[in-house]
């Protein structure tokens, strides 16, 4: 019984302690405007979006979200909040009491940020004036990157409204991260670069909420929009896409979810005029030519897929590793006027490796791409 005792109060004094010099608690800023939150500028009001009619899309009832084919958008804001502690590395935001800022239906990523759970910072440095962050926990990911980040840009501009603002960034972005970010950046936005674990304390902080979903790519009205135009402007393309080419996105280099048929579902897409692509190997103005030229992609399921959202009205095809497939590029294609279409595997989850149905696929082709 003692033994008992002093295992719970021992496990108490713990949590009492993790509490005190940890970063363990969140707030939802649209709850706490007149206290840690100035004020709180919707950008894009709250709706619901119509994905599609489920016996009309044979993709919507097998999906893994969104099974009745919508999805209820919340306000997309930003939130000003004075003396805002941020991790430069991980993209978290705390309030002066070191409480996370967290998204209200993405609660499952705070583990995701490097910071959050760890002890508060013995040490920071102080800014003067406006700043803000588009780093996220998932930023290394070209899709989370596209999806989730760069429209952090959009919402800032809107709520800034011409005033200056300083986005703090960490040192050691990629090519991919820096060119996209680069072409969107409004012209009263600067970027300063900073060591990864720096902690900073903002003066005013503008902390904007996601625009994106759950597995879910279909942004507010106008995002993808004036995202596309500022890099084609930015890189001197075309508005207008060239539909011409049929691509094959391999993920042979992949650490997860790869095809392991590959050889003969790339034999039989080539026969069918697709173009093997490597786009790891491709900068991104490369990409951008690439994609701008796509009639017809076709990959895996994975992050690559997400440079579609540069293409114009083409054809998608995904290749999904399990019977219950994301959400992902069913709602980035449809949300862009898209279409797609897709093959099921049947591996156990959705990162394995799994096998495309070669009977299927050249079925599919021959129905839908007759040569």
């Amino acid at each position: 019984m003692l033994r008992r005792l002093l295992h719970k109060v021992a496990h108490a004094f713990l949590r009492r302690w993790r509490r005190l010099t940890g970063i363990s608690s969140h707030i939802l800023a649209e709850e706490r405007v007149g206290r840690e939150v100035t004020r709180l500028i919707v950008v894009a009001p709250a709706r619901r979006v119509i994905i599609g009619r489920p016996e009309n899309d044979s993709f919507i009832p097998v999906s893994k979200y969104y099974r009745e084919g919508f999805f209820d958008q919340p306000d997309i804001f930003v939130a000003e909040i004075p003396r805002a502690r941020l991790h430069v590395g991980s993209g978290l935001v705390c309030t002066p009491g070191f409480r996370a800022l967290a998204d209200s239906d993405r609660l499952d990523r705070l583990s995701a940020f490097t910071a959050f759970g760890q002890a508060k910072p013995r040490r920071l440095t102080r800014l003067p004036g406006s700043h803000s962050t588009i780093n996220y926990c998932y930023a290394n990911n070209p899709w989370h990157w596209v999806v989730d980040c760069l429209p952090k840009l959009i919402s800032l501009e809107r709520a800034l409204a011409g005033r200056p603002l300083t986005l703090l960034m960490p040192e050691g972005l990629s090519e991919f991260q820096r060119e996209s970010m680069q072409a969107l950046l409004p012209a009263n936005f600067s970027v300063a670069f900073l060591p990864p674990e720096t902690w900073i304390e903002s003066e005013t902080f503008f902390w904007p909420s996601l625009a994106s979903g759950r597995c879910n790519a279909w942004l507010p009205p106008g995002y993808f929009d004036e995202m596309r135009a500022r890099v084609f402007a930015h890189h001197h393309l075309p508005a207008a896409a060239q539909p011409h080419r049929r691509l094959y996105i391999t993920r042979r280099n992949a650490k997860h979810r790869r095809v392991e048929n590959e050889a003969e579902v790339a034999a039989i897409l080539q026969e069918f005029g697709f173009e093997i692509i490597e786009l790891e190997r491709l900068s991104f103005r490369d990409q951008l030519d690439l994609f701008q030229q796509a009639a017809v992609v076709a990959g895996p399921h994975g992050a690559g897929l997400v440079a579609t959202v540069f293409s114009g009205p083409l054809t998608l095809l995904v290749f999904y590793a399990t019977q219950r497939p994301p959400n992902y590029f069913h709602t980035q294609a449809l949300a862009l006027g898209q279409r797609h279409l897709y093959l099921l595997g049947h591996a156990p989850g959705e990162d394995d490796h799994f096998t495309v149905n070669l009977t299927d696929l050249r079925s599919l082709l021959a129905e839908q791409f007759p040569r």
